[in-house]
C-alpha cells in the first residue's frame, strides 16, 4: 500500500512540482500550532515518512503519530539540547530516527505536527508518504529523458578526515541547492560549510538525518520535502523542471557498478538526469571532483535507491 499526502498554503502548491493540496487547518495559540493529517489504513512492515519545511521564519517542530494501541513521536527539529529519545506507546510502531517502521496492521492513523513559531504557519510544505519497507522494482523505460547541465560538484571526501565518511547528506544537498539557488562555483564551498554545521544532529551526533536536511534547506529560502517513492515518475517531473532530487540509497557489493562505495547501508547522492540505459547522478563518495558526475546503470540506480525506503529530497522550483 502506497500513499502521500502534501498540504500547503498557495505559495509551496504553485512552485511545488508535485501535487499539493491547500486542505489543512492550523489550530493553537501564538507559539504552538497543530495541523493533522487523517492516514488511510497501513499494513505492517510500512514505512511513513513525515516532512515539514517553511521558510520567512524561524520555526522548529515535531511530529507524533496517533494510533489505536496508542502514540508514538519523533524527536524535535532542530533538536533540543539534551532531550531524550520520545517514549514509545504505540505496539504497533517501531520509530527511527527521521521515521517509522509498522510492526503491526493499523487500521487507522492520525499525524500530528506540531510547530513552534510566533505567527500560524505560511510559506509551509507538510508532506507524509507511507509505502513498503522493501517492495521490489517494476522497472519501466523513462517518460522523460535528458540531464540537468551545469552542477557543481562537491566531494565529501574533502572534508576534514573525522567527518569525511558521515556527511553525504549535507553534500548531496549542497549540489542540489547550489543548482536550484544558482549559487556560483565560488559561492559552493561556503554554503557546503554552512550546510554541514545545519545539517548536524548534536542528539544523535550525526548528519544524515532527512527532516534537518529539509530544515537545513529552508535556512537557504528553500522548500523542500521528504518523499518515499516506488518508481522514478515524481523524480522525472522535478528534473524535467530543472530539479535534482536527492536520493537515499543502499546496495551490496557489486550491485552499483561504478560507485565509489563498494557497498552502503545508507548513501544520498544527487540525481540529475534519466535516459533509457543509465541514471546521471552526481555522487558526493567521490574522492575527487572531477569523479563525482557518475552515469549507472538505470535498473540497478533504481533498486539501489526505490526497493528499500525509496526515500528522496525534492524541492520547490523557486522561491521569493
Amino acid at each position: 500500500m502506497e500513499q502521500i499526502i502534501r498540504v500547503s498554503d498557495d505559495f509551496a502548491a504553485n512552485y511545488y512540482p508535485l501535487k499539493v493540496s491547500s486542505n489543512i487547518d492550523w489550530i493553537g495559540l501564538k507559539g504552538c500550532w497543530k495541523a493533522e493529517l487523517s492516514l488511510a489504513e497501513i499494513p505492517a512492515t510500512h514505512i511513513i515518512v513525515p516532512s515539514f519545511s517553511m521558510i520567512d521564519a524561524d520555526y522548529s517542530f515535531s511530529f507524533e503519530i496517533q494510533t489505536p494501541s496508542g502514540k508514538c513521536r519523533l524527536s524535535n527539529i532542530p533538536e533540543l539540547k539534551d532531550e531524550k529519545r520520545p517514549e514509545n506507546f504505540s505496539e504497533q510502531l517501531t520509530p527511527r530516527i527521521d521515521c517509522w517502521h509498522t510492526s503491526k496492521y493499523i487500521r487507522e492513523a492520525k499525524l500530528v505536527a506540531e510547530v513552534f513559531t510566533e505567527k500560524e504557519p505560511r510559506n509551509f510544505l507538510l508532506v507524509c508518504s507511507v509505502r513498503p519497507v522493501s517492495k521490489h522494482v517494476e522497472s519501466r523505460l523513462p517518460n522523460w529523458k535528458g540531464a540537468l547541465p551545469n552542477v557543481i560538484p562537491i566531494s565529501q571526501m574533502l572534508a576534514e578526515e573525522k567527518i569525511r565518511h558521515r556527511i553525504c547528506s549535507p553534500s548531496a544537498l549542497t549540489m542540489a541547492l547550489c543548482k536550484i539557488k544558482g549559487f556560483a562555483d565560488i559561492e559552493a564551498n561556503e554554503v557546503w560549510k554552512r550546510m554541514i554545521n545545519l545539517c548536524y544532529d548534536q542528539n544523535i551526533k550525526a548528519y544524515g538525518s532527512w527532516p534537518k536536511a529539509m530544515y537545513a534547506a529552508s535556512k537557504f529560502g528553500v522548500l523542500g520535502g521528504i518523499e518515499a517513492h516506488t518508481d522514478l515518475e515524481s523524480a522525472e517531473k522535478c528534473l524535467e523542471l530543472g530539479q535534482p532530487v536527492v536520493c537515499s540509497i543502499d546496495f551490496e557489493k557489486g550491485k552499483l557498478k561504478g560507485a565509489p562505495l563498494e557497498s552502503t547501508k545508507g548513501h544520498l547522492v544527487t540525481l540529475i538526469g534519466i535516459e533509457e540505459e543509465q541514471i546521471f547522478v552526481m555522487d558526493p563518495a567521490a574522492p575527487e571532483k572531477r569523479l563525482i558526475a557518475k552515469a549507472y546503470d538505470r535498473k540497478e540506480f533504481e533498486n539501489a535507491w526505490l526497493q528499500n525506503r525509496g526515500a528522496g529530497y525534492y524541492f520547490c522550483s523557486t522561491s521569493e
